[in-house]
């Protein structure tokens, strides 16, 4: 019983981690509704490799350096492919 429990609360742990993450997510997300029209311009490869690469710009440093980042990386091509 006490394995569950701390199953439960690890899980518990990780969900709040997730919601204080989700938050500047989405005002992210809601900064960006307003240039959609400007997304639709992005029809070629080149140039959303160029966007990519800014945003990547925008990333912590040490971030851009971890195996998380090219974990990241990797999953978003499988997801997309």
């Amino acid at each position: 019983m006490k394995r569950y429990k701390l199953i439960n609360l690890l899980r518990e742990d990780e969900e709040k981690k997730e919601k204080k993450i989700a938050g500047p997510l989405k005002t992210i997300s809601k900064d960006l509704e307003d240039q959609e029209q400007n997304f639709k311009i992005i029809k070629t490869k080149d140039k959303l490799v160029s966007f990519l690469d800014l945003m990547v710009g925008k990333l912590d440093p040490k971030f851009k350096e971890s195996q998380a980042f090219k974990q990241a990386i990797l999953s978003f091509y499988k997801k997309h492919k």
